[in-house]
Parts: C-alpha cells; sequence; structure tokens
C-alpha cells in the first residue's frame, strides 16, 4: 500500500500483506521445508501454518517451528511429521513485508509530480537477482522453475500488472480476499485483479507494477497464429512519448519471431517505464519494466538506442526467460545473446542495413579495451554472491563479439545449435581475447600462434587488420599454441579476419 491513493494508518504506508500457496515434490524424505525470504515478517504462530499432502482432504503436517536466518535469507518450517520422498504437498503462509523506500529492489516505490505539482506513487518490483525474495517466500534460484498464479489487491483507481495477462477473478478468489485482509484493509476502497497462470518460470523474473499510468496498444500475429497484445504505459502527461517504443517494440518481436521460429507463448506484452530504476531495463516475461530514459522518446536523438533496448530485452524472452542458466555463472548466455540480436531485430536495424555490423564492431572495440587486463572476468566463473554484478556491459558486448565470431565460422543457419554444444563442452576458464601472431614462412605456408594479450603490452587502436576463419580452436588450456597449414596456391592473397569476425588482435611478421 503506497501513499497517496487510499486513507491509511500511517503505520501502514509501504506495507503490505500478503499469502502464498507453494506446490512443491519432494525429492528427498525430510521434516523441514526451507524456502529464501528477506526482509519479510510471519506474524502467526508456527501451529497456525499447514502443509497439505491434499487440499481436498483433512490429511496435513503441523509446523512445530519456524525459524528464521536473516544472514542466510531463509525461513524454516519445521514439521511435525515427516514429508514424503516423490509426493506433492503444498504449504500456505501469510506473512508480512514491506515497501522499500529507499531501495530499488524487490518491492520498492518511487515517484512522480504531476503537471500541476501532486505527487503520484508507484509500486513496482526488480527481482533480479535476489529480489523476489523480498515479496515473496520461494525458492529464489534460477534452477527452480514454477507456474505462477498471482492476484493482486490494490487501491481502487489503480492499475495493477503482472506478468500474466488480466483475467475475470473468481467468486471464491473475491470471499477469500475478503477472509483473508478483512482485518486489515477497508476492503472497499479496494479492488483484485487476477491474471492468467504464467509458464513456468524462474523467481527472478516475477513482476508487478501498480500505478494510475494510462496506456496504448497494437497487436501481432504469432507463428502460431495467436494475437499478441502490445502495450506501451508511462503516466498520463507522457503517453505520447511511448509512442517509438510501441514502434520498436512490434518490430522486434515479428523479427525474433521469425529469426527463432519460436512463438512468443504469452497472450500479451506490457512495456512500462518507472522514474527510479537500478537497470537500465528489466526482461520480465511478459511485462518489461524501464527506466524512463531508456524509453520515453518525443523528438529525441537518441532513438535508436532506445530501440536497441527494447529489442534486448525482447530477446530475453527467448533467452533467459523461455531458456534459463541454472545458476548465475552462465549468465553471459542471457545478456550475450540479447546484445548479439539486439543488433540485427532492432528498429534501427531494419532503418539501415549496415547498422548490426557497425554496433556489433563497435561493441568489439569496448569489449576489447576493458577485456585485455588481468583482473579481466570469465565468460563463465565461478558466482559465490548471486548480488555481484552480474550483468557488466563491457562483459555484454564482449559475449556479443564471440557469438558474432562462432556465427561468422560456422555460418548463420548452424550457429544457434552449433553454439550451444560449443558453450556446453567448453566452459571458458578466464577472460580475455587471443593475440593471433601471423608470419609468412614461404610461399606455402603461414604460420598462426596464439596467446593471451596483456594489457601492459598492446594498445588497441583504431587500426585494424582483416583476415580469414580458420576452423581451428584452442581445446585446451595452453597459453600459447601453435597451428602450421600448408597453402599450396601462391597466386592468391591469404586475408587473415575479414571484416574483424574474429574476436582477436592481429600481429603480422614476415621471414
Amino acid at each position: 500500500m503506497v501513499p497517496g491513493y487510499v486513507d491509511m494508518p500511517e503505520e501502514l504506508e509501504n506495507t503490505f500483506s500478503a499469502v502464498v500457496k507453494i506446490k512443491f515434490l519432494v525429492k528427498q524424505s525430510t521434516k523441514a521445508i526451507v524456502l529464501n525470504m528477506n526482509h519479510l515478517s510471519f506474524s502467526l504462530k508456527p501451529s497456525q501454518y499447514t502443509v497439505y499432502e491434499d487440499l481436498q482432504s483433512q490429511l496435513n503436517n503441523n509446523v512445530v517451528d519456524l525459524v528464521v536466518d536473516a544472514e542466510k535469507e531463509c525461513v524454516t518450517f519445521v514439521l511435525e511429521n515427516v514429508l514424503e520422498q516423490n509426493k506433492n504437498y503444498t504449504i500456505e503462509i501469510f506473512y508480512n513485508g514491506v515497501i522499500s523506500a529507499n531501495r530499488l529492489n524487490g518491492l520498492y516505490s518511487t515517484s512522480y509530480q504531476t503537471a500541476s505539482g501532486k505527487t503520484r506513487y508507484i509500486a513496482t518490483t526488480q527481482m533480479e537477482s535476489v529480489g523476489a525474495r523480498e515479496m515473496v517466500p520461494c525458492f529464489d534460484e534460477p534452477a527452480y522453475k514454477a507456474i505462477w498464479k498471482v492476484r493482486i489487491i490494490h487501491p481502487l483507481h489503480t492499475n495493477a500488472l503482472s506478468n500474466g495477462q488480466q483475467t475475470q477473478c473468481q467468486q471464491k478468489d473475491r470471499v477469500q480476499m475478503t477472509n483473508d485482509f478483512r482485518n486489515i484493509l477497508n476492503i472497499s476502497s479496494f479492488i483484485m485483479t487476477c491474471y492468467e497462470d504464467t509458464p513456468k518460470m524462474s523467481s527472478y523474473l516475477i513482476a508487478v507494477v501498480v500505478s494510475d499510468y494510462v496506456s496504448q496498444e497494437s497487436t501481432f500475429q504469432t507463428l502460431d497464429n495467436r494475437s499478441v497484445v502490445v502495450r506501451v504505459w508511462s503516466q498520463p502527461e507522457q503517453i505520447e512519448s511511448t509512442n517509438l517504443a510501441l514502434k520498436a517494440g512490434l518490430a522486434a518481436i515479428v523479427n525474433l519471431e521469425s529469426l527463432f521460429k519460436i512463438p512468443y507463448p504469452l497472450p500479451k506484452i506490457d512495456m512500462i517505464s518507472v522514474p527510479a530504476f537500478d537497470a537500465g531495463a528489466m526482461e520480465n516475461w511478459g511485462l518489461i519494466i524501464f527506466k524512463e530514459e531508456d524509453f520515453l522518446c518525443r523528438e529525441c536523438e537518441n532513438w535508436a538506442y532506445i530501440s536497441d533496448v527494447i529489442a534486448h530485452e525482447l530477446t530475453h524472452q527467448w533467452f533467459g526467460n523461455l531458456v534459463t542458466m541454472k545458476w548465475w555463472n552462465d549468465v553471459f548466455l542471457n545478456e550475450g545473446f540479447a546484445e548479439f540480436f539486439e543488433a540485427k531485430v532492432s528498429l534501427a536495424a531494419a532503418n539501415n542495413t549496415s547498422y548490426s555490423e557497425a554496433h556489433l564492431k563497435e561493441d568489439r572495440i569496448t569489449a576489447m579495451q576493458n577485456d585485455c587486463f588481468s583482473n579481466s572476468t570469465a565468460l563463465s566463473g565461478e558466482i559465490t554472491d548471486a548480488e555481484q554484478d552480474l550483468a557488466n556491459n563491457a562483459y555484454n558486448k564482449a559475449r556479443a563479439s564471440i557469438f558474432r565470431m562462432f556465427e561468422k565460422v560456422k555460418g548463420s543457419n548452424n550457429f544457434l545449435s552449433l553454439l550451444r554444444q560449443y558453450l556446453n563442452a567448453h566452459k571458458y576458464s578466464n577472460a580475455g581475447y587471443p593475440i593471433v601472431t601471423v608470419q609468412t614462412i614461404d610461399s606455402q605456408h603461414v604460420e598462426l600462434s596464439q596467446q593471451s594479450c596483456n594489457a601492459f603490452l598492446i594498445m588497441l587502436s583504431g587500426q585494424y587488420l582483416f583476415s580469414t576463419h580458420l576452423e581451428e580452436w584452442n581445446r585446451n588450456d595452453l597459453a600459447f599454441q601453435q597451428v602450421n597449414h600448408p597453402y599450396t596456391n601462391n597466386k592468391t592473397a591469404v586475408v587473415i579476419n575479414p571484416d574483424s569476425y574474429g574476436y582477436y588482435v592481429l600481429k603480422v611478421q614476415q621471414k
């Protein structure tokens, strides 16, 4: 409950009350259920929580203790009886939380000023990487996917958005709302909005926005002939500044479907910007949230950048949302693919056939300037703290350049399937790019040697040599490797790395 919409006691401002039902499969017999949580409180006594084997029966398992570990950000429900292996159970949890006014993660509040000087408040979310546990106790790791059925009770005259398409609330849901929250809320001042079930998805993709925003929309036909609604939202006085976002979103989503040959699975895509947002944007499935300056545009000069950001987040609807890494050490798959494909499917690319290559080459230069230092980050390294910087922009650009190199070597048609196989088999143990030294031995031999870059030995410049792609890869951990290929045609020049397809620096020598 954010201020400004409903009269409420001051102590209830920026707070929320909720109930969650979690259905889970027991993989190993246990008497404890451990869930991630942070900044949540549980007001009921342990005995008032129950674990059901079947909600339609009287079979239940009482909770005898509830242990909160704030340091480890988890809560443990200790049970009276053992949960049996390979059986499904459901736990129902009532809890309270805070709509943060000073953190831009989890469920938090932000505000804007109307033209008349009034302050209007917004409740919004940012769950990546571990913010979901600040709104709901859950299994808050990307490997755990679930179907989310969301119901939001919010003030009259506000809009409530979530991942799923809004649907008609059933009478039993309204009765349940009245029974659960009548001691907390003046129910007549609130409404309930219900949503269709989400696909199976990770907790970091759950999203909620409650505001007084308005929208405009359009539709597109999916590959499986469904009509999908694309909506863009903003403050009422800024709605005309969403025209570009709507146009760019439609262009990108149609291009992505055509490219991946996998229909977008949800019935809608909402895109909304908020005044305070820690990231540039967040790809929540079906409800993408943007920073205002990366979304709103009225006669703006950075329209190409905005179209790229929108294309990036829409690419995540496949890479990241549909297919998700098991743990954050492989987030480079999410971000690298999104960076790579944004340059191909954005509205800016549609208006300029050379835009994609220029975009990726610029990324390559930026990446190399950062990636050559000894403290550079591996593509897939150990992640012990999920809150560390998982999506460093410089390394996203490096990831996109790596994927571009594979595409050119293997060919566009084979790129996606072969790249997945390659990445699964050969995790990079360290970041960086090779220095490939080319030596002409004689009229029939060119010698290529490869070694890791060193920021103290080489400085990048604006001058580049071009090369051919050799389908030979360093498949071990050697820092230095030599390759020698016989060359029989002494009438044709050997061009190394044409159009800078390879993510490496060339050093050319002659003997």
